[in-house]
């Protein structure tokens, strides 16, 4: 179905509003990245570095004598764990350009975050079936003029990578080329080793028997064990001890002795001196499933987290199957599930979830719009949801969760629509 304004006047000042909402959000980016250091992206730099040196890329604490390329004043002496969450295979490819001075990579970063945001719109609009312009250019320029998107550059994170990749993998499997569905299943199996999540998304082509994607994933999975694990298996468990660290802190709740320190750190880091300065936003944490085990009366356990996990996706993977059972579900709707148990499994991960995780909705609600055949009530619904979750133009504070547990309920409805005479079809 197909919305908006007919009226020539009144799109031309919806679309001078929309301008004017992205040059004035781009303006933001522009001074937080100028004023703000981007703490995340120090710590994942500097722990990168550290790579073929003597310290752990995920325990270092820097010290005075040490080379102040190695100093993220955000890292929290005495700590489990120096704030390094990202995979050995991230740092491995990143490690060139990390080798640059940090102002340089600072604003190479943010560029290249655009970049990933401009990608995973013209991927999917190259690919799109519908053209729902308006209810697109609200989810569109609402997440990306918004708290998610800021918080996302002056962090310095990495989400609008991980939902280009996603857009990739969309864009590769459904072009009509002879190894095309390989290739995104070769892309998809080597996703998992930059973000382990992305593991699950195997199951909605395992279930649906995409063979040629299923063995591209299979060469993937190889092709990174062989060039991203064997040759630096060392920080690989040095990863899996940090995660379990991280699962102590956040999902047991040990409570934490900070070692003071006796030193103050430099004011001038690699010629900048905004190494330390942090924004607040109003998007900053998102809930996660593991606060509902500390509830009173409940004991927290790993293991009814992750029981409970399995049996929710078992079910829509049932049920997905069995509304499919007699024809093969559209590629978007494959996707949309995948994502869904992706996000899933970030839900359902021990771990904080940060406000910038919210960034990779755009590549499933972009994906629903410009594919999907919505009912007037869906798209209210998804309004709804979605200024719910992105606090605007009210703050709702923890309450946004309930706006994004709506949106991933829109998202496996439609993944499991069964449509009559689809013409958007698995290729077979």
């Amino acid at each position: 179905m197909l919305i908006g304004p007919k009226n020539n006047l009144a799109k031309k000042v919806i679309f001078a509003i929309l301008l004017m909402w992205v040059a004035f959000t781009l303006y933001k980016a522009y001074t937080d990245v100028k004023i703000y250091g981007g703490c995340d992206l120090r710590t994942r730099v500097t722990s990168t570095r550290l790579l073929g040196t003597d310290q752990s890329p995920y325990f270092y604490f820097w010290k005075p004598g040490d080379n102040e390329r190695f100093l993220s004043p955000g890292n929290k002496q005495g700590e489990l764990a120096n704030g390094n969450v990202v995979t050995p295979a991230v740092m491995t490819v990143l490690y060139p350009m990390y080798q640059l001075p940090y102002k340089t990579i600072r604003w190479l970063w943010a560029i290249l975050e655009i970049g990933f945001a401009i990608g995973t719109i013209l991927l999917l609009l190259k690919s799109a079936k519908l053209k729902n312009v308006y209810p697109v250019a609200l989810v569109t320029i609402g997440l990306l003029c918004s708290d998610f998107f800021l918080a996302e550059l002056e962090r310095g994170q990495m989400y609008l990578g991980y939902c280009f990749y996603f857009s990739l993998l969309y864009f590769t499997f459904q072009k009509k080329t002879k190894y095309a569905t390989l290739i995104s299943g070769i892309l998809g199996g080597l996703f998992l080793f930059f973000r382990p999540f992305a593991g699950i998304i195997l199951l909605p082509f395992l279930i649906q028997k995409e063979w040629k994607w299923i063995k591209g994933w299979a060469l993937g999975l190889a092709s990174g064990i062989g060039l991203l694990v064997l040759p630096f298996q060392k920080y690989w468990w040095q990863y899996f001890e940090a995660m379990g660290k991280y699962k102590q802190m956040y999902f047991d709740k040990i409570p934490l002795q900070l070692t003071p320190f006796n030193f103050e750190y430099p004011k001038v880091i690699e010629g900048m001196e905004n190494l330390g300065n942090v924004k607040g936003f109003n998007v900053y944490v998102i809930s996660a499933a593991g606060n509902f085990f500390h509830l009173p009366g409940l004991k927290p356990s790993l293991l009814a987290l992750y029981s409970s996990f399995l049996f929710l996706v078992l079910i829509l993977l049932y049920f997905f199957k069995k509304v499919h059972k007699n024809a093969k579900p559209a590629t978007y709707q494959v996707f949309l599930l995948a994502f869904a148990l992706y996000i899933l499994a970030e839900i359902f991960s021990p771990s904080l979830r940060a406000g910038y995780n919210g960034i990779q909705w755009l590549f499933p609600l972009l994906l629903l719009l410009l594919n999907a055949n919505l009912y007037k009530w869906q798209l209210g619904l998804l309004v709804f949801c979605f200024l719910l979750f992105h606090n605007f133009p009210l703050t709702f504070g923890p309450y946004m969760q309930v706006g994004e547990l709506g949106l991933l309920l829109l998202v496996l409805t439609e993944s499991m629509k069964n449509y009559d005479n689809q013409k958007t079809a698995l290729k077979g």
